[in-house]
């Protein structure tokens, strides 16, 4: 009888067709947790979070040295109008 050494074609397919299973599977799991997108989204979210905490610091000063008074002008105040006030500032 005569033996070959060597693969068959066909597990050499099966073989390959894992390996593309597997290299998919990889780059869907890599796509969906995008660890840049997370980390932008982190680094977004913290600064969100730092700014209300330095903006309720800036209300809690400006009440304290106004004796808890408060202006009603600036309640009913403009985006622009609030604008132009902070640069004088």
């Amino acid at each position: 009888m005569n033996q070959r050494k060597g693969i068959s074609l066909i597990i050499l397919v099966i073989t390959i067709v894992v390996i593309i299973i597997l290299a998919v599977a990889v780059l869907l799991n890599v796509i969906k947790n995008n660890p840049v997108e997370n980390a932008k989204e982190s680094t977004f979210k913290n600064d969100i979070k730092t700014f209300n905490e330095q903006l309720m610091l800036y209300v809690s000063n400006k009440t304290l040295s106004n004796d808890g008074q408060y202006d009603k002008k600036k309640l009913n105040a403009t985006k622009n109008e609030l604008y132009e006030r902070w640069r004088k500032n």
